[in-house]
């Protein structure tokens, strides 16, 4: 893939699916790639609101295996994560808030890493008095992907769409 290819990620029941276009082209049918990482896996993992330690590291693990082989597919293209729970989260834990609603939201390494440190500071138990980020299963695994995604597969940044749109 060249630096103008477009691959979308979007976390289904079962599988993550991973679509890419050639140069972003919207008239070409997309390559798609199925991997074994699907809410239902991440579900299981992730079963505290907020997570345990020990979740987000098992969580991490699934991760890196589902998604690691994947990286020669994505190289140097243009990420969008579409997903409903990390926009809410972009928009709430990113200083999104000034977006219009719906809109794509770009998180790079800074702002996912200082999402993932507020996540990890309620997993050690800091109250959430003092950091409203949303910790739910779904919000937790959506800023993990995003996390290993982005240190992974080598990309400075993503742009996180609402699927719910």
């Amino acid at each position: 893939m060249t630096g103008r290819d477009l691959v979308t990620l979007q976390i289904l029941e079962h599988v993550a699916l991973i679509q890419s276009r050639p140069g972003g082209d919207s008239s070409i049918e997309p390559a798609s790639v199925a991997a074994p990482l699907g809410r239902a896996v991440l579900a299981a993992t992730l079963r505290h609101d907020p997570p345990t330690p020990l979740e987000l590291e098992h969580a991490i693990e699934q991760i890196e295996d589902a998604l690691m082989p994947l990286r020669a597919q994505v190289a140097g293209a243009r990420l969008v994560f579409a997903n409903a729970a990390l926009h809410a989260l972009a928009r709430a834990g990113a200083g999104a808030n000034g977006s219009a609603p719906g809109a794509d939201i770009t998180l790079d390494m800074v702002d996912v890493e200082t999402l993932f440190t507020r996540l990890a500071a309620r997993a050690n138990g800091r109250p959430a008095t003092q950091d409203c980020l949303p910790t739910d299963p779904a919000s937790s695994a959506a800023l993990l992907v995003a996390r290993e995604v982005l240190h992974h597969w080598g990309l400075g940044a993503l742009t996180v769409r609402d699927a719910a749109a």
